[in-house]
């Protein structure tokens, strides 16, 4: 699954694929120097969404973790936005495209439904399962030594663990299915700065059909 965004520009009210009415010479300029200023301009747009993700999602678990926003915790998500944010040219404008590589990343952008892919249940790690970052001290529930499985006051299947000493802690939680919102907010992201950097890059490309700087 890949979220896209979309870069493009209009000078005098006119997109780049409209420029051909200026005359053939001419438009052959004019575009390329559209292309180049879009295609700088979605690189920008590119890094300054990446800053964005990364100062809005990097507060510690879990105080990090609200109705629009994520704790950091392994840091991986940030680290895949960073990697796989690219720039895709187009005929008239660019594309800001980003293809997860995180089994976990659309579905923070989208929102959505969470079922188990074998099995009846889902095991939804509780605070003693995790370490103080918030990341998982087991890689399954299989892995965790001395537990078992009772029913909670509320009706929920509670995986327990029994601690050296006597103590009983709760792990994991058992689900048919977890809804997990949009919390990472790509796409609005983008759309509030999209403005200010199609306007940047009609800057741009006025100076340089003034004659200013590359």
């Amino acid at each position: 699954m890949a979220v896209s965004m979309t870069v493009s520009v209009r000078v005098d009210g006119r997109r780049v694929r409209d420029l051909s009415r200026l005359g053939e010479a001419a438009a052959g300029d004019v575009k390329g120097i559209l292309d180049d200023a879009i295609l700088r301009g979605a690189r920008r747009f590119r890094d300054l969404l990446a800053a964005e993700m990364t100062r809005r999602h990097s507060r510690p678990w879990p105080q990090g973790t609200t109705d629009r926003t994520l704790s950091r915790r392994s840091g991986a998500l940030l680290r895949d936005i960073d990697a796989n944010l690219a720039v895709i040219e187009r005929g008239d404008g660019a594309d800001i495209a980003w293809a997860p590589s995180t089994p976990y990343g659309a579905i923070q952008e989208l929102g959505g439904a969470v079922v188990p892919r074998a099995g009846k249940y889902l095991a939804v790690p509780l605070r003693d399962a995790l370490t103080p970052r918030g990341e998982k001290v087991y890689r399954s529930p299989r892995d965790a030594e001395n537990t078992f499985v009772r029913r909670s006051r509320r009706g929920n299947l509670i995986i327990f663990q029994r601690r050296p000493g006597g103590d009983v802690v709760p792990l994991y939680v058992l689900k048919s299915r977890v809804y997990v919102p949009a919390r990472l907010g790509l796409r609005d992201a983008a759309e509030d700065a999209l403005p200010a950097v199609e306007q940047l890059i009609a800057q741009a490309v006025d100076a340089r059909l003034a004659g200013g700087p590359r």
